[in-house]
C-alpha cells in the first residue's frame, strides 16, 4: 500500500514541480527540456516495474521513488552538472517512508520471539553504517576538491540509507559499483577524446545507478 501511494505521489509531483525543475535547469544550460508526456510515461512505467518486482519487500517505496525521481535527476546532472536539491529531498522522503516500513516489519517480525528491540537495533545499525559509508568518502572528496560537488554529498545519505535497509554490505557494494561505473565512464570519455583530464565528470548518474544496481542484486536475493 505504501509503495503504491509513493508511486502515485511521485507521478503527480513529477507532472508539476518535478517537470518544471528539470525544464528550468536544462533551459538555463542551453539544453532542451525533457518532453512532459514522454517523461511521465517513462517515469511511471519504470516505477511500476520496480514496484512489482519488490511488492513483497518492506521499504520498496525507497527504490521506487529513487528510480523515478533519481533517474530524472541523473539526466539533469549528466547534461548540466547539477543535482537539483528538491529532487534529492523528494528521494529522501521516499527513503524515509521505506525506513519506517522496514522498522515496523522488524518490530512485528521479531515480536513473537521477544527480540523486537534487537531487530530494530540491527536495522538502525545497518542504516547508520550505510549512511556513513556513503557520506564519509564523498564528503572528503568535496572537502579536498576532488571533483565531488555538494549535490553529490547531499545525495549520499539518501542512497546510503536506502541500501542500509538491506544491510550494510549492500551499501558498501553500491558505493563500489558507483565508483567503478564513474571511473569507467571517465576513462571512456578520455579515450574517446570527448573530455580531458580537466573536464568535469557528473557523478550523479553513477551514484544513483550504482545504488540501484546494488539494491536490485540484494533485493532479488532476499526475495528469493
Amino acid at each position: 500500500m505504501v509503495t503504491d501511494v509513493s508511486w502515485l505521489v511521485a507521478i503527480i509531483w513529477m507532472r508539476h514541480s518535478g517537470w518544471r525543475i528539470q525544464a528550468r535547469c536544462l533551459s538555463e544550460s542551453g539544453v532542451d527540456p525533457l518532453p512532459r508526456r514522454a517523461l511521465l510515461w517513462t517515469v511511471g512505467l519504470v516505477g511500476a516495474v520496480v514496484a512489482v518486482v519488490y511488492y513483497r519487500q518492506a521499504g520498496a517505496c525507497g527504490p521506487v521513488v529513487v528510480t523515478m525521481v533519481g533517474g530524472v535527476s541523473a539526466v539533469v546532472d549528466a547534461r548540466c552538472h547539477r543535482l537539483p536539491t528538491r529532487y534529492t529531498a523528494v528521494m529522501a522522503g521516499g527513503v524515509l517512508f521505506a525506513l519506517i516500513s522496514c522498522g515496523i516489519e522488524a518490530v512485528l517480525g521479531a515480536a513473537q520471539t521477544g527480540t523486537a528491540r534487537a531487530g530494530l537495533g540491527e536495522l538502525a545499525l545497518d542504516v547508520a553504517v550505510g549512511i556513513a559509508v556513503w557520506v564519509l568518502p564523498l564528503g572528503l572528496g568535496h572537502a579536498t576538491r576532488a571533483g565531488v560537488g555538494m549535490g553529490d554529498v547531499r545525495l549520499a545519505p539518501v542512497l546510503g540509507a536506502m541500501l542500509g535497509t538491506l544491510g550494510w554490505e549492500a551499501a558498501v557494494a553500491g558505493l563500489v559499483v558507483a565508483f567503478l561505473a564513474g571511473g569507467a565512464f571517465a576513462l571512456w570519455r578520455l579515450a574517446s577524446g570527448s573530455a580531458s583530464v580537466h573536464s568535469r565528470i557528473a557523478m550523479g548518474p553513477a551514484l544513483i545507478g550504482g545504488s540501484l544496481i546494488s539494491y536490485f542484486a540484494w533485493g532479488i536475493t532476499l526475495i528469493g
